[in-house]
């Protein structure tokens, strides 16, 4: 059993890929400073307040009447592109003006 786990080590048929020690040292140091920066900006994206959106982009009491008061898709599609229509957003074009939002 002893030599069938000896003969599963990958060490001993695999060379080392770098011989040269400030090679491997500035490797090392690179892989670790990408590692601290990924963890340190996931760590930021878990554990930030997502916040919450301004009263201004929440459903009026009519809109949402005219909502709920929809009987198909289309009908509630149709609602919401007209509520979308009304949002002061501002869409970028690819030369980086603004233009208003087309929908």
């Amino acid at each position: 059993m002893a030599q069938w786990l000896g003969r599963l080590s990958i060490w001993k048929e695999v060379p080392e890929a770098v011989d040269n020690l400030l090679q491997r040292t500035l490797y090392l140091l690179c892989y670790h400073v990408l590692f601290v920066l990924f963890t340190w900006s996931y760590a930021r994206t878990i554990f930030t307040d997502p916040g919450f959106p301004q009263k201004r982009f929440y459903l009026t009491a009519s809109q949402l009447d005219s909502l709920t008061r929809a009987q198909t898709e289309e009908e509630e599609a149709n609602v919401l592109k007209v509520v979308a229509n009304s949002l002061p957003l501002l869409c970028r074009q690819v030369n980086g003006g603004q233009s208003p939002r087309p929908l």
